[in-house]
């Protein structure tokens, strides 16, 4: 059924921000405004906006404000779907910033955007030598290139012809010492880049010594994560902090390019080519990645979300992830029938749900595997936000959300929709 539904929506930070700066959004009649003040985090909640989360915030809000201009001129009906949108993400995210404190590795606003994914914001090691390795060059190229402007304005203007001047410059065949002295500079110049850059992809790319701590597999469009314990995701991945691990990429269909860019380096992952890189997080957090290498019509949302926790909580996810799905309530017919019609339908031949007939986690390859479908926040990759709303948009015609996804629309009946969307939100 849903394709992809790990990585946090980015939407859900636009919208928190926009909340911010004052742009107010009106629901469903009936449904009350909301405020920046609904949407502030719990009292006590201290900050983690870095400065460059600060601009990153200032970026959104000119988009959504330009967003929201466009849908303006555009009509009353795109608005009221865009306000639609809106809403349902600005709740979501109000929802994940009280239900989990600040600072304690909780999803927050500030991570929520591709935006704030940046390299220049090393959380590890290997992406701070890339971070690193890329200033140094910038420095050097910018100083050399400053040198060379200097030298030309310089010798432009000493040496400029004076009125009356008629005489012919000076002929000069050859300087030894000049020549030897612009021919020894690129090469001290070169060999120091070559120094600094080797020395970057020893920290960056060491060689790999041991056994993948997890197997990250491009689908299109979303990412399947294994666990060596047995635990089975997609588009989330949780990690332990302050240790560096193997991740061993693989893909199932086209080329795609694993990147989370505050924690390490691209790399592709090609069909039948297993590669391997190492992440790693300094502190707890929430990193944003997505797919870098052209996939396909739905490369745009390939997002992938790594969350760093300490290693108790990540060791207490990972037990929860082995547990198999909660049965349907004996007393809620609703559930009871959406379990039926998972299990009569084609949906079972695709994604696993542990606990129940059908494929199991281990073998189930072609889509997502749902037996914790309910805790995660997005679906179809980050396509749309996991509310029970969205959901039911989603296997009414997930077609018409991500057009060319390898979900087919199944034809369901709103009564079917509304019983699936019930037993799914039992899947915690």
């Amino acid at each position: 059924m849903p394709d992809g539904s790990d990585q946090r929506s980015v939407g859900v930070r636009r919208v928190t921000r926009a909340v911010d700066s004052g742009e107010r959004r009106r629901g469903a009649p009936g449904e009350p405004v909301t405020s920046a003040e609904e949407l502030a985090p719990p009292a006590g909640a201290r900050s983690v906006r870095a400065p460059h989360e600060a601009r990153a915030d200032d970026t959104i809000i000119a988009e959504t404000k330009r967003m929201t201009g466009t849908v303006r001129r555009k009509g009353a009906s795109a608005q009221a779907d865009f306000r639609r949108v809106l809403e349902v993400r600005a709740s979501r995210a109000q929802t994940m910033l009280r239900s989990r404190p600040v600072g304690t590795g909780a999803w927050t606003s500030t991570s929520m955007s591709a935006l704030a994914a940046s390299p220049f914001t090393p959380h590890s090691p290997q992406s701070a030598a890339i971070a690193e390795l890329f200033t140094n060059t910038l420095l050097l190229c910018g100083a050399v290139f400053m040198l060379v402007a200097v030298l030309v304005f310089y010798c432009a203007y000493r040496f400029r012809a004076r009125e009356g001047d008629t005489r012919e410059p000076a002929q000069i065949e050859g300087h030894t010492r000049l020549e030897i002295g612009w021919t020894i500079a690129p090469v001290l110049i070169l060999t120091g880049l070559l120094f600094l850059t080797v020395r970057a992809m020893a920290a960056s790319d060491p060689p790999v010594d041991r056994d993948p701590d997890l197997t990250i597999i491009g689908h299109q469009w979303w990412w399947e994560v294994r666990y060596p314990s047995g635990a089975v995701t997609a588009n989330e991945i949780h990690i332990p902090t302050g240790k560096a691990l193997v991740f061993r990429l693989e893909s199932a269909d086209v080329v795609h390019d694993f990147w989370v860019p505050e924690l390490g380096r691209k790399m592709d992952a090609t069909p039948g080519r297993p590669t391997s890189i190492w992440l790693q997080a300094d502190q707890p957090g929430t990193y944003v990645g997505t797919c870098a290498e052209y996939c396909g019509m739905q490369h745009a949302w390939m997002r992938i979300l790594v969350v760093a926790e300490e290693p108790a909580k990540f060791a207490d996810w990972e037990r929860h992830e082995l547990l198999a799905a909660s049965a349907p309530s004996a007393t809620a017919a609703s559930e009871t029938r959406g379990a039926a019609v998972f299990g009569s339908m084609a949906c079972i031949n695709c994604h696993a749900i542990k606990g129940t007939a059908g494929p199991s986690p281990e073998t189930a390859r072609f889509a997502p595997d749902l037996t914790h479908l309910a805790e995660r926040v997005t679906l179809g990759a980050g396509v749309l936000a996991n509310t029970p709303a969205d959901l039911a948009r989603w296997l009414k015609n997930p077609q018409a959300i991500k057009t060319g996804c390898h979900m087919p629309d199944a034809q369901l009946t709103d009564a079917q929709v509304a019983d699936l969307v019930a037993y799914f939100e039992t899947l915690r």
